[in-house]
C-alpha cells in the first residue's frame, strides 16, 4: 500500500512537466514575412526558408 501511494504521488508530481508547452505544439513552419524575435543571443526567426543540407557551392 505504501509503495502504491508513493508511486501515485510521483506520477502526480511529474504530470506538470510532461504537459506540452505552446511552443511544443507547433509542428510545422509558420508562414509570413521573415522577422526576428528576441535578441541575437536567445532569439528565433519567423518566416525564413530552410537552407539545403548540401549544395555544390558549399565545401
Amino acid at each position: 500500500m505504501k509503495n502504491t501511494v508513493i508511486a501515485l504521488l510521483a506520477l502526480l508530481a511529474s504530470a506538470g512537466s510532461l504537459a506540452a508547452t505552446p511552443w511544443q505544439k507547433i509542428t510545422q513552419p509558420i508562414g509570413g514575412s521573415a522577422q526576428s524575435i528576441g535578441a541575437f543571443s536567445n532569439g528565433c526567426i519567423v518566416g525564413a526558408e530552410a537552407l539545403p543540407l548540401s549544395a555544390p557551392a558549399i565545401r
